[in-house]
């Protein structure tokens, strides 16, 4: 935990640059999930594959709720 305040503008950023690790690893997991041909590396590459893939649709559904309810006045 960050012992001083972040302002939204600096923490967008750093989600951004998290969002940008994750996408440069799930484009690195289909690949080698793309070329690999042992069952068991295959199995383990798709589970994080899966699982990535997953958070990202979990984020995805967070973010469209946030902009899906109305802001009070």
């Amino acid at each position: 935990m960050i012992p001083y305040p972040v302002s939204p503008r600096v923490r967008g950023r750093e989600e951004s640059h998290l969002q940008g690790e994750k996408r440069e690893r799930l484009m690195k997991l289909a690949a080698q999930v793309a070329a690999e041909q042992d069952p068991k590396k295959f199995s383990a590459l798709l589970v994080e594959l899966n699982q990535l893939l997953q958070e990202k649709e979990q984020r995805l559904q967070t973010q469209a709720k946030a902009i899906e309810k109305p802001t009070p006045k």
